[in-house]
């Protein structure tokens, strides 16, 4: 019980993420779209003197998502009281 309570006052005074209103009726197939076309694989690696390393991963570019999701009719909001912030990724007091 006391962790759950800890867990819970941890989220507390967090910021809350945006939701999407709006666009087609079908937020499923859009939001899958849109991700989608915003993925990007990134490659990064180095190499010291006692040797070196490589990764590769998928990322997602948000301002191309953002824009895809509006195009496609649909706006972020944030809960009353809050508003984005100025990358449009956060909800803030």
């Amino acid at each position: 019980m006391i962790i759950g309570l800890l867990l819970l006052a941890g989220c507390a005074g967090k910021d809350p993420r945006p939701t999407w209103s709006g666009g087609s009726g079908n937020f499923a197939q859009d939001n899958y779209a849109c991700v989608r076309e915003s993925t990007y694989t990134h490659t990064s690696g180095y190499i010291n003197a006692y040797g070196g390393a490589v990764s590769s991963g998928p990322g997602l570019n948000r301002p191309q998502y953002v824009l895809c999701m509006e195009a496609r009719g649909y706006t972020l909001v944030c809960q009353p009281e809050t508003h984005l912030n100025a990358d449009r990724d956060k909800c803030k007091r």
